[in-house]
């Protein structure tokens, strides 16, 4: 048992950051298991059979093709086209053709009119009775007050040129506060009576 300093700390000897102990190793599977035979096939299938089967399919299609004659679609000659549509047209006006509002009948033919009568409920001499209110009296209050001009004095420039990187001149606003007095003159007797 060693005896230490109480302030002292016990610090391991490296404390670089290290790297992990199979570093170089560290993007392999670990796991000791690899892939089966079966495991490949039925990722990619056996090429060997896949292009077996590709080509017997292939001969199969050319085979039917050749016994398949395209048919080909039906041609008709602009006349023929022709008299097709005059048919069609004719076929259509044969149909009877109903004149507008034929057999229609008037609405209003047979209908008696009503008129309503509105009975008046309440009496016309009955008039609202509005309260009438007692106008406001104005107190007006008597001062004077004289204020500074109103064209108000042009500002300078009190801001220091800006400067390359610091300088030592005090940028902003006025720094020794406002050296006018306000000019409004207050006295008691100015002021309205409370």
């Amino acid at each position: 048992m060693s005896h230490h300093h109480p302030l002292t700390r016990l610090t391991p000897r490296k404390t670089v950051n290290q790297l992990p102990p199979n570093y170089k190793n560290d993007r392999h599977s670990r796991t000791g298991r690899t892939e089966t035979e079966k495991s490949a096939k039925t990722k990619l299938g056996d090429e060997v059979e896949a292009q077996a089967e590709g080509d017997a399919d292939a001969k199969a299609e050319l085979e039917e093709g050749a016994e398949e004659v395209e048919e080909q679609p039906a041609v008709k000659s602009f006349a023929e086209y022709f008299e097709e549509l005059k048919l069609q047209k004719e076929s259509l006006t044969s149909k009877p053709v109903r004149a507008a509002n034929a057999g229609n009948e008037d609405k209003w033919s047979n209908n008696e009119v009503l008129v309503k009568e509105s009975e008046t409920l309440i009496d016309a001499t009955s008039v609202k009775k509005t309260k009438s209110k007692a106008k406001k009296e104005k107190n007006i209050l008597a001062f004077e007050a004289t204020f500074a001009d109103e064209v108000p004095e042009k500002r300078t420039n009190t801001r220091g040129p800006r400067t390359a990187r610091g300088g030592n001149k005090p940028r902003g606003g006025r720094k020794d506060g406002d050296k006018k007095s306000t000019k409004f003159s207050y006295n008691e007797e100015n002021l309205p009576p409370l």
